[in-house]
């Protein structure tokens, strides 16, 4: 009986923990720029490890994430953010990345970025809003990257 319970246990850990797997190469097509997003991963303790290098021919950024629910300070953008958190989790075929950022000037950034595979599209959503004082601007953008 001890057994059966363990494994159960298990098993609803594992799947609960299942991250999905976006490894590949991906065409973009961004304000009508092309650009070419490859996404490595590999597992990690509760979750996985993506790599995400972006090249649009003239730019490249590589964006690290461990989806695993770990709250990690994170650099992003120094010139207008002095602190910034980003949290990223599984959820089955979700990964979702939440990040939290404080400007120089008092600015706070809130995003929320869910990325999914579906047929061979790498779907990202990005929404959030920044905040100074009593001034609010809500963003979202949707981003279909076809799978080469």
């Amino acid at each position: 009986m001890k057994a059966l319970v363990s494994s159960l246990i298990l098993l609803i850990s594992s799947v609960a923990i299942a991250c999905p797997d976006l490894a590949g190469t991906y065409s973009c097509n961004v304000q009508n720029r092309s650009s070419e997003a490859t996404v490595t991963q590999k597992s990690v303790p509760g979750g996985a490890a993506y790599t995400i290098v972006y090249d649009d021919g003239t730019y490249s950024e590589t964006e690290e994430i461990i989806a695993d629910g770990k709250k990690r300070n994170i650099v992003l953008d120094p010139d207008f953010l002095k602190s910034s958190t980003q949290v990223a989790k599984c959820n089955g075929k979700i990964l979702n990345v939440r990040i939290d950022g404080k400007g120089h000037d008092g600015t706070i950034l809130k995003s929320e970025t869910n990325i999914t595979l579906v047929n061979n599209q790498l779907n990202i959503h990005v929404k959030g809003e920044i905040k100074k004082g009593p001034l609010k601007d809500v963003f979202e953008e949707k981003l279909v990257c076809d799978k080469k």
